[in-house]
């Protein structure tokens, strides 16, 4: 009976762990990044969906009017964003030396994943 307390305790103890890591990760997030992120990946879906799928079709109706102006700045300020995550994701590396190669293999592995 011990064994099973002390895996419940053990149990809590991780979860408690890893709700304060959420809970910190959560809290250091800039939401005003994530809502710029959220509608450039929105745009780039619509534009890219366009290109595929229905630009023949549409012409220079009402639907091409409401898309031309998303048309290449969809592209711009997702590669915008790319470039600041980057920079938001590496700005403690500048600090040591260990820190580099860590966020160094980082960008690597997403970078071929």
């Amino acid at each position: 009976m011990a064994n099973e307390e002390l895996a419940i305790i053990e149990h809590s103890t991780l979860s408690d762990k890893a709700a304060a890591r959420v809970t910190e990760r959560l809290s250091s997030r800039i939401v005003g990044y994530d809502v710029a992120r959220a509608a450039a990946i929105f745009g780039m879906m619509i534009i890219n969906f366009w290109v595929t799928l229905a630009r023949d079709s549409v012409g220079d109706g009402f639907t091409a009017s409401l898309l031309a102006p998303l048309w290449g700045r969809a592209a711009a300020t997702f590669v915008m964003l790319a470039g600041i995550g980057v920079s938001l994701l590496t700005r403690e590396a500048r600090q040591s030396p260990e820190k580099i190669r860590e966020k160094q293999r980082l960008l690597l592995k997403r970078a071929l994943f």
